[in-house]
């Protein structure tokens, strides 16, 4: 299996993409096509709100010249790590504990972003994401032509596939410049669990020797 320091995936954790599909499915407003990524956890001051709209805390993409910016509830990132009562005891939460043990690491913020297929590619752009320095991503719904891009410092860019096979992945995303690419017509869901601290040197080793 390859694997750089970038990109790690994690096969000792399996995880049922039908049942996290399911309850994104419930969870999701299919009305809000305009909108890439929806943000799982919340803010505190929204952790009671009986119908909670998860289109409240979009993404903003922070480009590689490290400048943090807001979402515009005014919020940063690392401050919407609060479970709604719709997620008590979901499979999205039962894996968030498992994924901060695997880590060592807690406070995690839940996102899942979709991309339904229309007449146009799709890419971000470059950016890194210095406030959230690891994630581990989870394809629920994908093609072999999607990817991640994945700028190194020589400037080589390097294209993986993420397989939506049920094996989560570590992907260091505070220094990594990255990208990714979906193809006219294409749907990719992914949901990901973001970290606002860096896995510990020892620990990442650890895993790396793991899953090799």
């Amino acid at each position: 299996m390859f694997m750089y320091n970038f990109y790690v995936p994690l096969p000792n954790i399996k995880v049922d993409c039908d049942r996290l599909l399911q309850e994104i499915k419930l969870l999701v407003n299919p009305d809000y096509s305009k909108t890439l990524c929806y943000g799982l956890t919340t803010h505190k001051d929204h952790v009671n709100d009986e119908n909670y709209d998860f289109e409240l805390f979009p993404g903003v993409l922070v480009p590689p010249d490290t400048t943090l910016k807001t979402l515009p509830s005014g919020h940063k990132d690392s401050e919407i790590i609060h479970w709604p009562k719709i997620l008590e005891n979901s499979y999205i939460q039962e894996l968030s504990k498992i994924f901060c043990d695997e880590l060592g690491l807690s406070d995690t913020r839940v996102r899942c972003s979709i991309v339904n297929g229309t007449d146009e590619k799709h890419s971000i752009g470059f950016h890194t994401d210095p406030v959230a320095p690891h994630r581990i991503h989870i394809a629920l719904q994908t093609t072999p032509e999607t990817h991640w891009m994945f700028k190194l410092i020589t400037g080589e860019i390097i294209k993986i596939h993420q397989p939506a096979n049920g094996v989560p992945v570590l992907i260091e995303t505070g220094m990594t410049v990255h990208d990714i690419f979906v193809p006219s017509n294409t749907q990719r869901i992914h949901l990901w669990y973001q970290f606002h601290k860096h896995v510990n040197k020892n620990r990442f080793n650890e895993l790396k020797c793991i899953t090799q």
